[in-house]
């Protein structure tokens, strides 16, 4: 028996998303729920937070609401943006705390408060490069790469930087099977160096099991090894962005 997925509203205040769902949140929507998340977060207008609204929400378990933990913990990474929730309805309210979900997401009664909890974002850079698919997009991300790390100061991350963003490059170029530009995007916020490659295709990246006759990674297993942390987003318009982040203390790499 078929049943209505959540639904969603989503409104732009005060340079945040605020989203409200509708609908049953238990493990067979869990899933589904924590990418529309994601895909809020990583949209084009960039906002500073994600609020979420949750008074419409039936919850099937109090244990699906380690959902927005899960989120949270993603967003801070890659978009590096705070996960806020509402709850006005204080049966709702007192199930986020019951949960503990205090001492990892911010819970607000309204949503004025919620805005003003939001702190204005550290200071970042950010350039973005579209590549055409073709047999040079390495060679011109290698190069964009080297422009933007001279430019910005962080030549000692350059060399790591560039093999990473060679990585996530090729990887998007042989296995994404899709027509559409593939796009880079270097961020440097609170001293890390982010390198995000999206794609038109769906499809979540995943390291392949490594050949054991190798003696050198590839792909995503060196992605993995020279990057604090790594991972996969979807698009809110289709596709899917592999993001990687580099500290600025970390030792080049050859």
């Amino acid at each position: 028996m078929s049943r209505a997925p959540i639904q969603w509203e989503r409104a732009q205040q005060e340079t945040c998303t605020i989203v409200s769902p509708r609908g049953l949140l238990d493990a067979r929507s869990y899933r589904r729920f924590a990418d529309d998340l994601l895909k809020f977060a990583t949209a084009e207008d960039e906002p500073h937070a994600l609020i979420v609204i949750v008074d419409g929400l039936r919850i099937g378990t109090e244990a699906v609401l380690t959902v927005f933990t899960r989120v949270a913990d993603r967003l801070q990474d890659w978009p590096g943006i705070p996960l806020l929730l509402v709850a006005d309805d204080n049966t709702v309210h007192q199930c986020l705390t019951r949960r503990a979900l205090g001492n990892f997401v911010r819970i607000h009664s309204s949503l004025r408060e919620a805005l003003d909890a939001v702190d204005a974002p550290p200071p970042r850079r950010c350039a973005c490069l579209h590549l055409a698919p073709g047999a040079d997009c390495p060679q011109r991300a290698r190069r964009f790469v080297d422009d933007v790390c001279e430019h910005w100061d962080i030549v000692g991350l350059r060399p790591t930087a560039r093999l990473v963003t060679l990585e996530l490059v090729e990887n998007a170029f042989l296995h994404a099977r899709v027509d559409g530009d593939i796009g880079l995007r270097l961020e440097l916020r609170d001293s890390r160096l982010t390198i995000a490659v999206s794609d038109p295709d769906p499809h979540m990246a995943i390291p392949c099991d490594p050949d054991p006759q190798r003696r050198r990674f590839y792909g995503l297993h060196i992605v993995t090894r020279l990057t604090s942390t790594w991972g996969c987003t979807p698009q809110w318009l289709g596709g899917k962005v592999v993001w990687a982040t580099l500290t600025l203390d970390q030792r080049a790499t050859g």
